[in-house]
């Protein structure tokens, strides 16, 4: 059974006027996550749990690392509504994916961002409909996210600011 991502169901999606922030802000963290995948294989960077995870991880730490305050925090919020795909709930979770479930990639997106700043991002957090239980939780898992990209973020984040 799947269930539905109440908190979703009650925000505001993305309005006409804002797509084409919506769409830029996609395609960044869809950039930074196949980015992920190319640092994993080039470096060599080991993986404990889906790879998918890690290069999720990487997308939201570079959105945080690459960007002022208000535009990481713009593209956070419309990046997220990116794994979105099935805001009824009427589709089969597919749980033999290499992707983890939408529901659980969203509020894994929300939580690791909140978690780097939770002063700044509180209101983003609530914004989103993070629950408490889980935003204690996030400033640990940013922590712990950034000590396992550490190195490679600093090489990664060098390239992509060096790029034209």
């Amino acid at each position: 059974m799947k269930w539905p991502l109440a908190a979703a169901l009650c925000l505001p999606q993305p309005a006409l006027a804002d797509q084409t922030a919506f769409v830029e802000a996609n395609l960044l963290s869809i950039f930074y996550h196949e980015m992920g995948h190319a640092v994993i294989d080039l470096m060599e960077v080991p993986i404990y749990g889906q790879e998918e995870d890690a290069a999720d991880t990487m997308a939201v730490l570079l959105i945080d690392a690459l960007y002022e305050e208000d535009a990481a925090q713009a593209i956070a919020y419309d990046s997220a509504f990116g794994y979105i795909n099935d805001p009824d709930g009427i589709e089969d979770v597919p749980y033999w994916d290499l992707h983890g479930p939408d529901e659980q990639r969203y509020y894994n997106h929300v939580c690791l961002f909140y978690g780097a700043d939770i002063h700044a991002r509180e209101e983003l957090a609530d914004d989103l409909g993070l629950p408490p239980e889980r935003a204690e939780s996030c400033e640990d898992e940013y922590e712990q996210a950034i000590a396992s990209w550490g190195k490679y973020l600093k090489r990664s984040t060098a390239a992509v600011r060096a790029s034209p």
